[in-house]
């Protein structure tokens, strides 16, 4: 949401370590946080998550950010890339969602997914604390299809979808104290049946692509809170999400329209949760009839 806020539409990973303790900060600055830096990065490489970040073979760019107080340091890696560039950037009116784009070197379209997060609130220092791992929102709400041809069909409207988030910092008490160590390493394993979207329109050339997709279910049933649409590509059998944008005053404005109150935080409990770890295939495949 924030990169989305700060004007940034394509993809971002981060990997932040921190506080390290570095020896006496009087002595010489750019070696101390040469030391701290390397020691992080070594600390990083060692850890499966991190390592896979750094490793990641569709960023395009990294940042580095470092800062220290006395004798601690904490260390940011900012991994970046823009893989599409967007002639229209993902927006809703009217209920319906709306995108089109141009894929980088020679990537081509996978498919769309939309994830739901409550509209952000004041969180106390101790929420904040508690935050090690945030993705795309709380949970998918729905995955975008192309219309089938005619005399196809498709089999399913639901499909199983696995994804790991942290502890989200809403469901602890606005008054938990603040932590003296670093936020607990801790991911959750969540799925549930996510219902699929068939698009109105869906406009594939390969290099470009236009899609047009009615949300208006979705949103009637969510109501308010931050849509992030995400777009995977595909190159040489490889897949990844390659953008990510989050909507609010557009799809704020539809909530209103069907009654709902911006900042409710109110999510409804989806009864669909399936144990299953499996990832599904973003362009599903319709049937012929008999």
């Amino acid at each position: 949401m924030r990169y989305t806020l700060a004007g940034v539409v394509g993809r971002v990973k981060q990997n932040i370590a921190g506080p390290v303790e570095t020896r006496d900060s009087e002595g010489d600055r750019v070696e101390i946080l040469r030391e701290a830096s390397g020691r992080i990065h070594q600390d990083f490489m060692a850890r499966q998550e991190e390592k896979s970040t750094i490793l990641d073979p569709w960023h395009q760019q990294v940042n580095l950010g470092i800062a220290c107080r006395n004798s601690q340091c904490w260390v940011v890696q900012q991994f970046e890339s823009n893989h599409i560039r967007f002639s229209t950037l993902p927006f809703v009116s009217e209920g319906t969602l709306r995108l089109a784009g141009e894929f980088q070197q020679g990537l081509e379209l996978d498919g769309i997914a939309l994830w739901y997060h409550p509209y952000p609130r004041p969180l106390g220092l101790g929420q904040l604390d508690a935050t090690y791992h945030y993705g795309n929102g709380q949970r998918p709400i729905t995955f975008l299809r192309p219309s089938p041809e005619p005399g196809q069909y498709y089999p399913s409207q639901l499909v199983s979808y696995a994804w790991r988030n942290g502890i989200d910092p809403y469901t602890l008490e606005p008054a938990l104290g603040r932590s003296a160590a670093p936020p607990l390493r801790v991911e959750i394993a969540q799925s549930a049946a996510v219902p699929w979207t068939t698009a109105s329109l869906w406009r594939d050339s390969g290099a470009s692509f236009e899609v047009a997709a009615d949300l208006s279910e979705v949103v009637g049933r969510l109501g308010s809170g931050v849509y992030t649409v995400q777009v995977w590509g595909k190159k040489d059998g490889e897949k990844a999400p390659v953008a990510n944008h989050s909507i609010f005053p557009a799809i704020a404005q539809r909530t209103l329209a069907l009654g709902a109150t911006i900042g409710s935080g109110r999510v409804k409990p989806n009864p669909d949760i399936i144990p299953d770890e499996t990832r599904p295939n973003f362009i599903a495949k319709p049937i012929s009839y008999r």
